[in-house]
């Protein structure tokens, strides 16, 4: 009879957990395409230009700690979004996404996306929120490129192959290579 009422009791404390947290939940997108005014290649004029950008997430107990974090994170996430794309392609066309293929194409877009980095600068509103109960400051900052320059290196990335990788791997690696270009440029 204990048991059973304990059971229903951790039952009921985890459904209140549960329900408490489904609540507070929020949808946060981390990455994106998004028309933006900026000044024309000769700063005479404001132009609408696409910008392809990345958000980080951070929190801290200093509200300069919470940005610097987030800004972090804002440049982490170019690797690492691109680096999910590359296993979950990998995955759909049945490559093994630990074998050598696979890891070239990790290794391959962990180094390029430090030259993508580069081309990154600060892009919109900072979001800062504080929570009074916690004083904690909660931070999301992005980082964008324009979408002409991100389109283009992209572009010349997709007809990079590798060298030592057999004939077949070769093929898989561009078939990988090409569909996450695709991907990441649309999205």
């Amino acid at each position: 009879m204990k048991t059973f009422i304990f059971a229903l009791m951790l039952f009921a404390s985890l459904s209140i957990s549960a329900q408490t947290y489904s609540r507070n939940t929020e949808n946060i997108q981390l990455h994106g395409l998004e028309m933006v005014e900026t000044l024309s290649d000769d700063g005479m004029r404001i132009i609408k230009m696409p910008f392809k950008w990345f958000a980080g997430i951070g929190e801290a107990d200093d509200k300069q700690i919470a940005i610097e974090i987030a800004q972090r994170e804002a440049q982490s996430a170019v690797s690492r979004i691109i680096r999910n794309e590359v296993i979950d392609q990998a995955a759909k066309l049945s490559v093994d996404v630990n074998g050598r293929v696979c890891q070239a194409l990790v290794s391959s877009w962990e180094q390029y996306s430090h030259s993508i980095l580069v081309g990154c600068e600060p892009f919109g509103n900072t979001e800062v929120q504080y929570n009074s109960n916690t004083g904690m400051y909660k931070v999301k900052a992005k980082i964008g490129i324009q979408g002409d320059r991100f389109k283009k290196m992209m572009n010349e990335y997709k007809e990079r192959t590798p060298e030592d990788l057999t004939p077949i791997e070769v093929q898989q690696f561009i078939q990988i290579n090409q569909t996450v270009v695709s991907v990441i440029i649309s999205e």
